[in-house]
């Protein structure tokens, strides 16, 4: 009787316990689950399937290349490490300036553009006059000096070099391809986030800088226009020559703004679910990402490190995703529930970012620094690190730079009573048999990106 009493009481015990009373490991519960969803989704894997994390991952040695200091914003010449624009055509020009030669009453800018790094372009030097408090035109060339960017990391405005007089007339030409690039500049390192005015102009008649400007998107690009404005200071009452009554019209000063791209030759994709995927719903698009990875010299820490240069591609998921520390919706400038760029939620433009990932490292393969990029999710009270393992299945997977991920809710590979949804029909046979290598050449575009 005596052991019935105490079976009893240690079975109550045991029904009265829960999870967080044991070693439970959310990781390792979501891993197994993970697991178990892919196998039935896919079959057994082949033991020696490294995901694409293989030897063709390669470390670049930018130790010996004269680097530009990151705090630099106004990089003009990076011929190497970034992807130049394409200049601004006569037709571009003409449909921009007449959107901005619209009247918009008590217009202000709602548009926030959440770049790091970002192009500027000449668009458009104003040739309306305006007029000042004593009846005397005044044109944009004559006094809108100086345009301004707001950087977050310094929390100051820094001028945009070369960009005066309501214009930018600097002419580049690239030293290989011989290309001419017109009144374009680069910020480099801005942050992100939210400010009342992210850009400016210096107005020389009333020294003093003047915010009064409105972002439009136009074709998919964005374009910032200013509106003349000036106000003489409070008790100099006489000097009303500083004074210019806005007219609402944004077409004074109109620049592009646009991201800047790293140059990714080289470069590698990674697509990852974030582990939420059951048997009909690996997609593989929670987060879209290029890479590249360099050891470089830093002229500021005065040593060899190793980098990740970033281009984010799409964010499918709607948890909080961070690559290398970097949270994927922020960076995009969306709430964390929107998709981005996978057919359902917003399109946005890619968004490149460099991070340093410790010191130079000569010695581990590219593949190894690759699968340990950390993508880290944030499911409720769980924080669950993305892996992938040789053998086992792979929360993120490894394919070249021009793999096209697959729209919202249409899998990688799916049985045959849905194949009409099937985006890469040999998904599942590489699995299975790590055959063939180039199984992405094979797909269904219509349910790709």
């Amino acid at each position: 009787m005596k052991k019935v009493v105490l079976g009893l009481i240690a079975l109550l015990s045991f029904t009265a316990c829960n999870k967080n009373d044991f070693d439970y490991n959310p990781q390792e519960a979501a891993n197994a689950k993970f697991k178990t969803e892919f196998v039935k989704a896919f079959g057994n894997i082949d033991k020696n399937q490294d995901w694409g994390f293989n030897e063709s991952i390669k470390v670049f040695d930018y130790t010996n290349k004269a680097q530009t200091r990151g705090h630099n914003v106004n990089g003009n010449m990076w011929y190497q490490q970034w992807v130049r624009p394409v200049n601004v055509t006569d037709a571009e020009k003409a449909k921009v300036v007449a959107e901005f030669s619209k009247v918009r009453e008590n217009a202000t800018h709602t548009i926030n553009l959440p770049w790091d790094n970002y192009w500027v372009q000449q668009v458009y030097q104003g040739t309306s006059p305006s007029v000042d408090g004593t009846g005397t035109y005044v044109y944009p060339s004559g006094v809108m000096n100086q345009l301004i960017a707001w950087n977050y990391n310094t929390n100051s405005y820094e001028h945009v070099n070369n960009f005066n007089n309501a214009n930018n007339t600097t002419e580049y030409t690239d030293d290989v391809t011989h290309e001419k690039f017109i009144g374009t500049t680069l910020m480099i390192d801005m942050g992100t986030g939210d400010v009342d005015n992210q850009f400016g102009y210096h107005n020389t008649s009333s020294s003093d800088y003047y915010y009064d400007y409105i972002v439009l998107e136009i074709g998919g690009a964005y374009y910032v226009g200013f509106d003349i404005v000036g106000y003489h200071p409070v008790g100099q009452d006489a000097n009303v020559n500083m004074d210019v009554d806005r007219d609402w019209v944004f077409n004074d000063w109109i620049v592009k703004i646009s991201p800047a791209e790293f140059n990714m030759v080289g470069a590698f994709r990674i697509i990852a679910e974030d582990l939420g995927a059951s048997e009909s719903d690996f997609d593989y698009n929670d987060v879209v990402f290029d890479v590249k990875i360099a050891n470089e010299w830093n002229g500021d820490l005065n040593k060899n490190i190793l980098v990740g240069y970033f281009v984010l591609r799409a964010a499918g998921g709607t948890l909080p995703l961070t690559v290398a520390g970097k949270e994927v919706h922020n960076l995009f400038g969306v709430d964390t529930n929107v998709m981005v760029n996978t057919g359902a939620g917003a399109v946005k433009p890619s968004v490149s970012f460099k991070v340093i990932l410790g010191d130079a490292d000569w010695n581990t393969p590219g593949s190894t620094i690759a699968k340990n990029i950390p993508i880290i999710v944030k499911n409720k009270n769980s924080v669950i690190t993305l892996a992938t393992e040789t053998g086992e299945a792979p929360e993120k997977i490894c394919v070249p730079t021009t793999f096209r991920w697959c729209k919202e809710r249409n899998p990688l590979w799916i049985s045959n009573t849905e194949s009409s949804r099937m985006a890469y029909p040999l998904f599942k046979q590489w699995v299975n048999t790590r055959t063939p290598d180039n199984w992405y050449d094979t797909k269904n575009s219509e349910y790709l990106y």
